[in-house]
């Protein structure tokens, strides 16, 4: 067969090397830690927490008090998780 290699993927060559796992879960949480925009937790006066930032489970939700059904977090957890690793890393405003 004709098989190439994957241009969309290339070596990881040059460290510092940073790893997260992610695991599905079948449940979340309804209540957590209030954020901005960039996942930075919030303090009482509603005003960022310089360098602490959430996501997952430990974040409030974006349903509310609902929860839709398993694996509903997932999305929420993945996106605030790239969100926060880029804002963290001053990739974004």
């Amino acid at each position: 067969p004709d098989v190439r290699p994957n241009a969309c993927v290339g070596p990881v060559a040059a460290p510092p090397f940073y790893a997260v796992e992610i695991v599905p879960t079948p449940l979340g949480t309804s209540r957590g830690l209030c954020a901005d925009v960039n996942a930075r937790v919030l303090d009482r006066d509603g005003k960022p927490v310089p360098g602490l930032y959430v996501c997952g489970n430990d974040m409030q939700s974006a349903f509310g008090g609902e929860y839709p059904g398993a694996g509903a977090q997932l999305g929420q957890g993945m996106t605030f998780g790239w969100i926060a690793a880029h804002h963290a890393a001053g990739e974004r405003n």
